[in-house]
């Protein structure tokens, strides 16, 4: 009993860990988008501020050029925040790993384990009172 109980301690253990650390992924991720955007915002309004102090009878065919660069950038801001969400879970992905924190399918695998083992020790008290 005492492994049992000392099994569902270290599973809700880790269970508290790994919702702690999403949370902090979580918030990380948040914190990049908003910097991404930030810095695209100030790029944009510096573009448009120089297309302000060109002629006006070349102000069209200057809006149809910032809008193509606008698109551009945006493209291009969109790529680079997927590939560094993409590089920054794998190197968390990789910590974690390093620091012994299993994933959440292993979590919930030794979940799975540990109710299976809770039900046979329920069906063998059951046996063991009945006898």
């Amino acid at each position: 009993m005492a492994i049992l109980s000392n099994v569902m301690e270290q599973g809700n253990l880790l269970k508290q860990q790994s919702t702690e650390m999403g949370k902090t992924i979580l918030l990380a991720g948040l914190g990049v988008v908003s910097f991404v955007e930030e810095r695209s915002k100030g790029v944009l309004d510096s573009l448009v501020g120089k297309g302000q102090d060109f002629q006006k009878d070349e102000l069209a065919s200057f809006t149809d050029r910032v809008q193509s660069l606008k698109s551009n950038v945006t493209t291009n801001i969109q790529k680079k925040e997927s590939l560094m969400e993409e590089k920054f879970q794998g190197l968390f992905t990789g910590l974690l790993h390093r620091v012994g924190v299993p994933t959440k399918d292993e979590v919930r695998n030794l979940i799975v384990h540990v109710e299976e083992l809770t039900k046979k020790v329920e069906e063998l008290k059951k046996e063991k009172v009945s006898k």
